[in-house]
């Protein structure tokens, strides 16, 4: 885990990013033995380089029922760290089908990408009962 974060930490002061193909960063996210953990630290540091081949576990992530919130937050974080490419993810989960703290960090993942299409989720969001921390996440 400390070796995770500290790629993270170069990666964000340094903008330090290895060289090749960096989606086998996606085992540690997906793999059934990864601690919770090394889940997280490996969600944070796919945002961090930006590994786009791995929005899907990514959103999967996301949008788990079984997602504890600090994971969720880490994976729509490092989705909307991803850019345009991941604004389809980021918007499916948003429906009214998905766990209302998904959806309302999704909300806000999508406000860093466009404000316009986030504002309607969100009055669509803040119009349904659900948890005040997943309230203040929609409005900040």
């Amino acid at each position: 885990v400390k070796a995770l974060d500290a790629l993270a930490a170069a990666a964000q002061t340094r903008q330090a990013v290895p060289p090749g193909d960096l989606a086998p960063l996606g085992s540690l996210i997906t793999a059934a033995d990864s601690t919770p953990d090394v889940r997280l630290a490996a969600t944070r540091l796919a945002g961090r380089w930006k590994v786009e081949g791995l929005a899907g576990p990514l959103a999967d992530l996301a949008g788990s029922s079984g997602a504890v919130p600090e994971a969720r937050r880490a994976a729509l974080e490092a989705l909307a760290a991803l850019g345009p490419a991941s604004r389809a993810a980021i918007e499916a989960l948003t429906a009214p089908d998905r766990p209302a703290d998904a959806r309302a960090l999704a909300v806000a993942a999508l406000a860093r990408l466009d404000t316009a299409p986030a504002a309607s989720k969100a009055a669509e969001v803040l119009r349904e009962p659900i948890a005040p921390a997943d309230r203040a996440a929609v409005v900040g």
